[in-house]
């Protein structure tokens, strides 16, 4: 809320206050998919593109192969979101428009 209000240094200060607790719990099951999507917006606020790019894909990609009917979406839409903040609107268009033809149930 900080970066949509437009106080940037107020959200990386407060990102990176979070970021080690959570970078911790990150990577211990059974959470570690809904912390990995956490951080991901974590490293957005903090401007840091590549980690936060890389850390929702390894959220999608750290779902069991029988991926959830809820989980997988909505990792999916925080993967569009992450690539709207770095201005990649083509791919998160992309994702959108597959996620509007997706049941999450």
């Amino acid at each position: 809320m900080q970066r949509v209000a437009g106080d940037l240094a107020g959200a990386k200060a407060t990102a990176e206050e979070m970021l080690e607790n959570l970078d911790a719990l990150s990577s211990h099951p059974p959470d570690k998919v809904v912390f990995a999507a956490a951080l991901s917006q974590l490293y957005a606020a903090k401007g840091e593109k590549d980690p936060a790019l890389n850390a929702a894909e390894q959220a999608i990609a750290a779902l069991p192969n029988a991926k959830e009917g809820v989980t997988e979406p909505s990792l999916e839409q925080n993967l569009a979101l992450i690539q709207t903040i770095f201005g990649e609107n083509s791919r998160a268009i992309s994702i959108l428009t597959h996620l509007l033809q997706t049941s999450y149930w």
